[in-house]
């Protein structure tokens, strides 16, 4: 018998499979996240209490630091350094609690009522968060693709 027929089949290796996914994800939140910052702008020109202008500047910002997140993990993801998962989990940890603060803060200080809009991005990023988070964690492909320092 030969040795090719009792090896066993390569690991998955790669960008490829559902790991297409994340990549994805990763590509496109940016995208997402300068959208979101350029639907806020125009509430900046309308009349708003000095703290509500204060409180939208700093969501400015912070979707602006996440936009460099995500651009910082793609290179990681192109790279297939071993810190792109971690990186992924983190973004997606970081894009929720963002998302929840800032319901929060809406919410108690700013007696704004959340809309079906808010509960669908809080739900998503919970989704992601329990679908990514273990397959980053313990997928074959996962680890046999970001291998580099």
């Amino acid at each position: 018998m030969s040795d090719t027929a009792t090896a066993s089949p390569p690991e998955p290796k790669g960008i490829g499979g559902w790991l297409i996914l994340p990549m994805l994800t990763t590509l496109v939140s940016p995208l997402l996240i300068l959208r979101s910052i350029l639907e806020t702008f125009p509430s900046l020109e309308t009349e708003l209490s000095s703290g509500l202008r204060v409180f939208l500047i700093g969501e400015i910002a912070f979707n602006g630091a996440l936009i460099i997140g995500w651009i910082f993990t793609a290179v990681q993801l192109f790279r297939h350094r071993r810190s792109f998962p971690k990186l992924f989990i983190a973004m997606l940890v970081v894009g929720f609690v963002g998302l929840l603060v800032d319901a929060l803060i809406g919410v108690s200080v700013y007696a704004v009522q959340l809309g079906p809009d808010d509960y669908r991005d809080l739900g998503r990023s919970v989704i992601a968060l329990l679908i990514w988070a273990p397959y980053m964690a313990q997928s074959k492909r996962v680890r046999n693709t970001f291998i580099e320092g």
